[in-house]
């Protein structure tokens, strides 16, 4: 696992309307929290141009982050961030960007049931 200031998910795809949009989730530290839905992330749609089409920024009140002992732990999202957008315009876009050439590694969108 990475120890990240920022992370989330991101889909190539949206993954309710099927549109070539790129969906990304994004929350302040460990993505554990986004990935489990134990936090709430921003949410961004992002246009084939690389440009956020749709930018909902959510109310962050914890965060999950590396301990001191390399275990996960909770805690709570500092007030200056609570409300703060999570990606810049030119993070969405380098994360857009990213995704074709993982799906193509990848060949189709990978899913699960």
């Amino acid at each position: 696992m990475v120890d990240a200031v920022k992370a989330g998910v991101m889909f190539t795809k949206h993954p309710t309307t099927g549109a070539d949009i790129s969906l990304i989730e994004a929350a302040w530290g460990l993505g554990e929290g986004v990935v489990s839905g134990n936090v709430t992330p921003d949410t961004y749609e992002v246009g084939l141009n690389g440009k956020p089409e749709s930018v909902r920024i959510a109310s962050k009140e914890t965060m999950y982050i590396r301990g001191k002992t390399d275990k996960t732990i909770v805690e709570p999202v500092p007030a200056n961030k609570k409300t703060a957008r999570v990606l810049s315009d030119e993070e969405l876009k380098k994360t857009h960007n990213l995704g074709p050439v993982i799906q193509k590694h990848y060949r189709p969108p990978q899913a699960h049931d």
